[in-house]
């Protein structure tokens, strides 16, 4: 019963993975990117430097609705306000970080300081940004960057379940011989 489990849990796995795999190498794929900024200005800012890099962008003015965006839908990357009414930007980063380890947040904010910085860091940022950004093409190159570490990690999950799924089948046919040398053996 357990092994039936087992075996059902690693095809579903095995099928989740080759559907990702086929979809990031279909050329119409572009990257997911959740930009959440109670400043519409910001959704324009960066969408206009994002888009130019071929990301499929999804803005929102709040926590709350971040947290519907991320129950529906796998980013790559977040760019989230520190600083929000209600839900706040470190919330969100750990609900996605929850929900998608893999994920990378940018936590923004316009009031910095060293200290949030590292905090932010520490909590699982992948980079902490000021507001207004001095090169807002560089967002763009940090952006691009932290994609490549979403898909880095995402293949090196990917080798990790396969060989493991290799090792269950070693296993397997291992213990499957012993049984069979065991009988033989009148054991």
């Amino acid at each position: 019963m357990c092994e039936q489990l087992f075996n059902h849990v690693v095809a579903l796995e095995t099928e989740r993975l080759e559907a990702e795999a086929a979809e990031q190498s279909n050329p119409a794929f572009k990257p997911n990117v959740l930009i959440v900024d109670d400043e519409p200005t910001m959704w324009e800012l960066l969408g206009y430097v994002l888009e130019d890099h071929g990301y499929a962008l999804v803005n929102v003015a709040s926590g709350e609705s971040a947290l519907e965006e991320i129950d529906k839908t796998e980013f790559h990357v977040v760019i989230t306000d520190k600083n929000m009414p209600g839900i706040t930007g470190l919330d969100v980063m750990k609900a996605v970080k929850s929900k998608s380890p893999l994920t990378q947040v940018v936590l923004m904010t316009g009031f910095s300081n060293k200290d949030a910085a590292i905090a932010a860091v520490n909590l699982g940022a992948a980079a902490y940004l000021e507001k207004p950004f001095p090169n807002v093409d560089e967002v763009g190159k940090l952006i691009h960057q932290l994609v490549g570490k979403y898909d880095e990690a995402r293949q090196r999950r990917r080798k990790s379940r396969a060989l493991f799924e290799r090792n269950r089948e070693f296993w397997q046919k291992y213990s499957k011989l012993r049984k069979q040398l065991a009988d033989y053996m009148g054991d």
